[in-house]
């Protein structure tokens, strides 16, 4: 999609997002959630899940092989971390990027 411009500093809900996903390829989405919580059925239990964003597309955008993407926002900032889909792929939960990154300690330069 070409070169990182940085991380978003700031999302709103009904902005477009990006991503390319090993399975879905690139896919847009809209944001319809900043603040989600819920419950997460994987192969090995259940997990809960809060302050996460939900991302919304007209297509599939998180299925299986997807996991660890990134959403990109139009001027190609990095917004959120891909994890899990929802509704037969058609949303997305993602962790928002500043919270991976304090987490891991670690720092994006683009």
């Amino acid at each position: 999609l070409g070169r990182l411009t940085g991380v978003a500093e700031r999302l709103e809900i009904g902005q477009t997002l990006i991503k390319v996903g090993r399975t879905t390829g690139v896919t847009r989405g809209r944001v319809i959630a900043l603040d989600w919580q819920g419950l997460v059925r994987f192969r090995s239990g259940v997990a809960m899940f809060e302050r996460q964003l939900l991302i919304e597309g007209e297509q599939p955008v998180s299925l299986h092989g997807d996991s660890g993407s990134v959403w990109l926002t139009e001027k190609l900032e990095v917004a959120a971390l891909n994890f899990a889909g929802l509704d037969g792929g058609r949303r997305s939960i993602s962790t928002p990027i500043e919270r991976v990154l304090r987490r891991l300690d670690v720092e994006l330069f683009a």
